[in-house]
């Protein structure tokens, strides 16, 4: 597992240029290897990469590939990753729209104790009349 991490937190320097320049592109390397080996954190982040094209095009079906691949662990501490998984769904970014889908991921983490983000997300369905019951 310090192998992982380490990667990780390798990965992290680099994105955000904690001791060292930021290079998107090489988080982006540091993030993959990482994320390969099933470190849900580092999947989340390469999906953020992805999303938002830091230093790297921008490639929605990817995102959708890395926040999906954390969110199917199960680890109720990547709620992130379940909340991005479902806005992807939602928005039919790099995939077809899937209200009920993405609902259904975001209801995870909107849970009480979790993210604000999520629980935001989830209002907004249930004011549109789009959250599924």
């Amino acid at each position: 597992m310090c192998h992982l991490m380490e990667k990780r937190i390798s990965a992290s320097s680099n994105d955000y240029g904690n001791g060292v320049t930021g290079d998107s592109s090489i988080a982006e390397r540091w993030y993959r290897k990482s994320a390969e080996q099933r470190n849900p954190q580092a999947q989340n982040s390469l999906g953020d990469l992805y999303y938002n094209g830091e230093g790297i095009p921008v490639n929605c079906q990817q995102a959708h590939y890395w926040y999906q691949k954390a969110a199917e662990q199960g680890h109720r501490d990547y709620r992130d990753a379940l909340n991005n998984l479902g806005e992807t769904l939602l928005q039919g970014n790099g995939v077809p729209i899937n209200v009920t889908e993405g609902a259904d991921w975001i209801r995870k983490p909107a849970e009480p104790g979790y993210t604000r983000r999520a629980q935001k997300n989830l209002g907004d369905l249930f004011l549109e009349g789009s959250a599924i019951h």
